[in-house]
């Protein structure tokens, strides 16, 4: 199975148990897509803070736990489904799959001052607005 979604038991009740439930099968934690989740309901209802889910990966399966609430639930969903499918072609082990606009570490832009300064000195020689030369 590559996929599990569960629903509802993540609220604050006593019988709302699920987040313990998969904590105790998961090998790894996945908190990226509890945030979005998250993100996503809060702009619904401030309740959603309420929530105590929990998502992991457990061999080559994702769990996630859902909101019980139906709208709740399409709303994480929705949220999701950009990242999913490479999520989980991640977890098979596929790397190829990029996003159309990643440029590959040695290739991007520096995000910095200190480092494009660098990179500028490395090429010319001496460091931007710089009068002096070695």
């Amino acid at each position: 199975m590559d996929l599990i979604f569960t629903l509802g038991g993540t609220g604050f009740t006593p019988r709302d148990v699920t987040p313990e439930a998969t904590k105790e099968l998961i090998e790894k934690e996945t908190p990226g897509l509890l945030h979005a989740m998250m993100q996503e309901s809060l702009k619904v209802t401030p309740f959603a803070m309420l929530s105590r889910a929990a998502a992991g990966i457990r061999g080559s399966t994702l769990i996630i736990n859902m909101p019980g609430n139906p709208n709740a639930a399409a709303e994480c969903i929705e949220a999701l489904l950009p990242a999913l499918k490479h999520g989980l072609k991640q977890i098979k082990g596929d790397k190829r799959e990029k996003h159309p606009r990643h440029v590959p570490h040695a290739e991007a832009a520096p995000t910095d001052t200190w480092e494009r300064s660098y990179k500028m000195a490395s090429i010319t020689g001496k460091e931007p607005g710089s009068s002096c030369s070695h």
